[in-house]
């Protein structure tokens, strides 16, 4: 298969990609009333007849948030990476394999959290089992949730929300499981 796609990373804050003028996809709404989608990459396939004429020209129409303008004034539209154009294969398997170190590191702290809290369901006494299981598992769905392969199977929206969650519970767990340490 000689399907050619190409991979557009973050753009700051909705975009429509369009190939020689045919429209590929895009992250967020650029049309009122605008959705913003910044944090996850897109790979879109480039249609058989736009290399006919030996070019290809891509377009990307990008809106940024007003929010986001007040933030930092200075930065918009494309904000990170490479723009990769190639087999469509070999970048389906890049885009998985970038994420597998993700996985890996989130099945780590899963692992860790319950094995903690087995810990202790079998000696209630030693509370700082509970509190380190308790933050792990909460650490592991921050990671999880920072994945690009995550972002393309559950709405943007929700991987914001459980990233920033995850961050507001990591921090009064962690300081319960470091009190008895601190007295």
């Amino acid at each position: 298969n000689d399907q050619l796609s190409i991979h557009i990373s973050d753009v700051d804050s909705a975009y429509e990609a369009f190939i020689d003028g045919y429209y590929v996809g895009g992250k967020g709404k650029v049309t009122a009333p605008q959705a913003v989608d910044d944090s996850s990459p897109g790979q879109y396939r480039v249609p058989n007849d736009a290399l006919d004429d030996g070019e290809l020209v891509l377009a990307v129409r990008a809106w940024r948030s007003p929010v986001r303008q007040d933030a930092q004034a200075d930065r918009g539209g494309i904000t990170s990476g490479a723009e990769i154009i190639g087999p469509t294969d070999a970048l389906s398997n890049d885009f998985v394999s970038h994420d597998v170190p993700t996985f890996v590191l989130s099945g780590i702290f899963i692992i860790v959290g319950l094995y903690h809290v087995q810990l202790f369901r079998r000696r209630r006494e030693l509370t700082e089992y509970l509190w380190f299981g308790l933050f792990s598992v909460v650490i592991s769905a921050y990671v999880i949730s920072q994945g690009n392969l995550i972002h393309q199977v559950f709405d943007n929206l929700w991987m914001t929300k459980i990233a920033l969650d995850s961050v507001f519970l990591a921090l009064p767990i962690f300081v319960q499981f470091l009190w008895p340490f601190l007295r």
